[in-house]
């Protein structure tokens, strides 16, 4: 295993100060012949590497879409490799340069205190945009497209970075805004994740905006139905479904099972078909 300090030799200004005796930090371009030189000096009893992040970090610095937020490559007193496993395998894999902040010389209990804060989710970064109100619900729902757009399962838990999920927003914003307001108005009504009311909001508005309107106002307050409507017997399957839930405690149905239901009951509403069984 080779010692990065020999290895990392400082570019630009070094930061050092006298009561970090040991530690310097400076900016360094690193390109995927380094970065495999660097990764050499990754303890394996280290923190493991995650193939949804890395694979989220590859796609963005191979689309120019990653951004230097300031977060340090860190090397410990013993030139081990202590942060910055994912960044590396992203340069090497997507064959892009990029300038990062190094620091060196950190002391071995340094290691784990790392990554212990609260993580930033996308809901936070709508707030800093300025959409404070139903941060989270949006940031699901965004996620809920990203995967439809993509091909991806609603049951996929790969990392998404942000920048994808911020041409999801900036793509379809006034609509993503507009179904966020519809789900909160009658979200309650409809025993089903808001994320995923939203979403079939999303998907049935694209298909006939006045026929979505009335297929989910039907669902979420249930007035005027009768046996063969298709919101008839949607309303009763997710009362089914509730009390099952209730019963045992934990419910079999997952996004899949739930998009199914609704997108089988609406195209019976959208041809005008009677639907006696979901």
């Amino acid at each position: 295993m080779p010692n990065l300090t020999d290895l990392l030799e400082p570019e630009y200004p070094i930061a050092i100060h006298p009561d970090l005796p040991g530690v310097i930090a400076f900016f360094m371009a690193i390109g995927p012949a380094l970065a495999d030189k660097i990764l050499a000096g990754y303890k394996k009893d280290y923190r493991p590497y995650i193939k949804s992040n890395g694979d989220a970090l590859t796609r963005a610095m191979a689309n120019d879409q990653w951004v230097f937020d300031g977060a340090p490559l860190r090397v410990l007193k013993d030139g081990s490799f202590a942060d910055g496993q994912h960044r590396m395998t992203a340069v090497k894999k997507s064959g892009k340069t990029h300038i990062f902040l190094v620091v060196m010389g950190l002391d071995v209990e340094a290691y784990d205190s790392m990554d212990t804060g609260a993580i930033r989710d996308y809901a936070a970064s709508l707030r800093r945009r300025g959409f404070t109100k139903n941060a989270p619900l949006m940031a699901l729902f965004i996620q809920c497209i990203h995967r439809w757009e993509n091909g991806l399962s609603m049951l996929s838990d790969g990392k998404v970075i942000h920048p994808e999920l911020d041409e999801v927003f900036d793509k379809h914003k006034e609509e993503i805004l507009r179904c966020v307001d519809l789900t909160v108005g009658g979200s309650k009504k409809i025993k089903m994740s808001p994320a995923l009311v939203a979403f079939c909001w999303w998907m049935f508005r694209r298909i006939d905006i006045e026929k979505a309107s009335v297929f989910m106002t039907e669902v979420a307050y249930g007035e005027m139905l009768r046996r063969g409507m298709s919101t008839y017997h949607l309303r009763i399957k997710l009362d089914e479904i509730k009390e099952e839930t209730a019963k045992t405690k934990g419910n079999p149905y997952n996004r899949h099972h739930y998009l199914r239901l609704f997108f089988q009951a609406f195209n019976a509403f959208d041809a005008n078909l009677p639907l006696t069984n979901l």
